[in-house]
């Protein structure tokens, strides 16, 4: 009878103690896996949520970049420009941040990578704004030149319009005949005509611009060549040195 207890004593105990060693066992398991879902917890708040938090920042300040960007590009109103221009710095130091943090840690390799691969892409788009904005000041000059032969243009055509309306008037009064009078008038639809060119080719101009589409200019040049017609038609009418001046001007604006 005491062998039988003994021996299941002896059993009972190596069970209890095999119990405890799993037991053990699986605690060590436990913690170590736990201490794996600790280091994960760690590496995603200090790498990979700052590394989502840096992007989305970014994202925006790009995006509000090339709003104001476009928007200058298409408008040529400067204040969109130097919105543009703050937010690109904002995106610069975005990316200079983020090539700072992507050396924290190798496991952030692709966003040192990625972060490289911006800085070149900013790199080239700040070179883009500055050939847009030197484009858009070349458009002004431009423009300021055009209004000037424009108003030259004009201004000449009306001088030119006012002599040979005063001089049909003096003629009629004088009693010029009919066909000298016809001759007044010849000129004076000529200048009315040429002036009509002028006022079509400066809205064909203004419109391409608005509308960006140089076709509408295009279309618009060949009204140069019947404008040199009629004036060479008035010159050749004219022969007061005056009237010879003032379609020269015309002529010389018309070519600027």
């Amino acid at each position: 009878m005491k062998t039988f207890k003994s021996g299941l004593g002896k059993k009972m105990g190596l069970g209890f103690g095999s119990l405890i060693l799993i037991i053990l066992a699986l605690g060590a398991v436990i913690l170590w896996k736990m201490s794996g879902v600790r280091d994960h917890a760690v590496m995603l708040e200090q790498e990979y949520v700052p590394q989502v938090r840096m992007s989305g920042n970014m994202e925006r300040m790009v995006s509000q970049t090339m709003y104001n960007m476009i928007a200058y590009e298409l408008s040529e109103e400067k204040h969109y420009f130097e919105e543009g221009s703050k937010t690109l710095e904002k995106v610069k130091s975005a990316v200079r941040d983020t090539k700072t943090f992507a050396e924290t840690s190798p496991r952030l390799a692709e966003l040192k990578t990625a972060a490289a691969d911006a800085e070149t892409k900013v790199s080239e788009y700040e070179k883009f704004v500055a050939e847009t904005v030197k484009r858009n000041e070349q458009i002004a000059e431009n423009r300021k030149s055009l209004q000037a032969s424009g108003m030259q243009y004009m201004k000449s055509c009306y001088n030119f319009l006012a002599n040979q309306n005063n001089a049909l008037e003096t003629e009629m009064v004088a009693g010029f005949d009919a066909e000298e009078l016809s001759e007044r008038l010849k000129k004076i639809t000529l200048v009315n005509e040429v002036i009509d060119l002028g006022n079509a080719t400066g809205i064909a101009t203004f419109k391409a611009q608005a509308l960006r589409n140089p076709e509408i200019i295009r279309d618009a040049q060949k009204n140069f060549d019947i404008m040199g017609k009629k004036l060479q038609t008035l010159l050749s009418a004219s022969e007061l040195e005056e009237d010879i001046k003032e379609i020269e001007k015309v002529g010389a604006a018309a070519r600027e």
